[in-house]
């Protein structure tokens, strides 16, 4: 499965499952169990200021993915005052 998250116009009310219906935070996926092969993809030139925190990780020919997607040319950025 393939969640997204925008930070710019995401919302958490979505189901995650588009680049139109992506999550505006981390705070959905970090309570999901995600399986092995799920991506965590995150929109390119959004900027993301919360902890990711992935409980599972995958299997060793189906790990879980972070990746980015859309057409920006900055990739994603996680910035945390920790």
């Amino acid at each position: 499965m393939n969640y997204f998250i925008d930070s710019d116009f995401g919302n958490n009310c979505n189901d995650g499952l588009s680049p139109q219906k992506a999550f505006k935070d981390f705070k959905v996926v970090n309570e999901m169990e995600l399986k092995a092969g799920d991506k965590v993809l995150l929109k390119r030139d959004c900027v993301f200021s919360d902890h990711l925190e992935i409980k599972n990780s995958g299997a060793a020919f189906e790990p879980i993915v972070i990746s980015a997607y859309g057409d920006g040319l900055k990739r994603p950025a996680i910035i945390t005052n920790d």
